[in-house]
């Protein structure tokens, strides 16, 4: 237990079981740029990483541990089996990407990832927020997606007992006024496409937790996903990225740089063109150019 002022909080833990080894807290967490982004504080000195989320309707602090992979929530309950699964989402732990490595074992110059089973990208506490997150970093720099998504948290998400702020949920943007939004934050025009998407869900009209199922096809939920107002290709490629799905590839700007400076001589080739670099790596796609551009 931990004493903040006049409050005593409890502490619950629980390990967490990974379905593949060897597994690298840190190599997820950094796998892409969440982990700068609120509720999500990483400390990488400690390999401890810290977010936010409610349980039974309250906000709780919830942290992982490189050591053992331990996960902790600040809670009046003890650690349910919801619980559990968000942390599984999170940190991937039950992701096989035997397949994909078995590509990278192909080719000499990404045997590297295969040998440490890198390819784990590291989730929010739900797709809601990986989509707003995705949304936020369309046509703009990272420190902009950076001050975006820290006003959102602050201004909209509820105080844990650490004092984090979870991440909104989609009923507290849809029952909050576009203008108010836009007012208090820096979301700018993207505020219409958040309060578009937060009122279709929820009035039951986007069921957005069916696109983490597997039963849904590729196609299908990129398809949804391109029927909500101010996601495009790029924001498709990325969300589907998120859930297991690499078969597209988030062309952008950067997209097009990458390959022309890597492949084109510094000659920016047209969009199809581009795309044909990563062909080979048939449903892999997204994988192979994320660490490519890395590499």
């Amino acid at each position: 237990m931990v004493s903040i002022g006049r409050t005593t909080i409890k502490y619950y833990r629980d390990k967490i079981k990974i379905h593949q080894t060897p597994y690298s807290l840190a190599n997820v967490v950094e796998s892409h740029g969440w982990y700068s982004l609120k509720p999500f504080n990483w400390d990488s000195a400690d390999g401890i990483l810290r977010s936010a989320l409610c349980v039974n309707g309250k906000p709780t602090d919830i942290l992982f541990s490189e050591n053992n992979y331990v996960i902790d929530i600040t809670s009046t309950s003890p650690i349910t089996d919801t619980v559990r699964h968000t942390a599984t989402r999170m940190l991937c732990l039950n992701d096989d990407l035997s397949d994909f490595h078995h590509y990278c074992n192909r080719h000499q110059e990404f045997k590297w990832i295969a040998d440490q089973k890198l390819g784990r990208m590291l989730r929010s506490t739900n797709l809601w927020e990986d989509t707003v997150k995705v949304l936020c970093t369309t046509n703009i720099n990272w420190s902009g997606t950076q001050s975006m998504i820290s006003s959102l948290v602050t201004e909209f998400g509820e105080a844990t007992p650490h004092g984090n702020h979870t991440f909104p949920s989609a009923k507290v943007i849809a029952n909050t006024e576009q203008s108010v939004i836009k007012s208090k934050t820096s979301l700018g025009y993207r505020s219409e496409a958040l309060c578009d998407l937060a009122r279709s869900i929820d009035k039951g009209h986007v069921n957005i937790d069916s696109w983490d199922d597997s039963n849904y096809s590729t196609e299908e939920i990129r398809s949804q996903i391109l029927a909500l107002k101010g996601f495009g290709p790029y924001a498709a490629a990325s969300i589907l990225a998120i859930t297991n799905r690499f078969d597209y590839l988030p062309v952008d700007s950067v997209f097009i740089n990458h390959v022309a400076n890597k492949y084109f001589k510094g000659n920016k080739p047209k969009h199809r063109i581009a795309e044909k670099v990563y062909a080979k790596w048939d449903r892999w796609k997204y994988l192979a150019y994320w660490f490519d551009k890395k590499h």
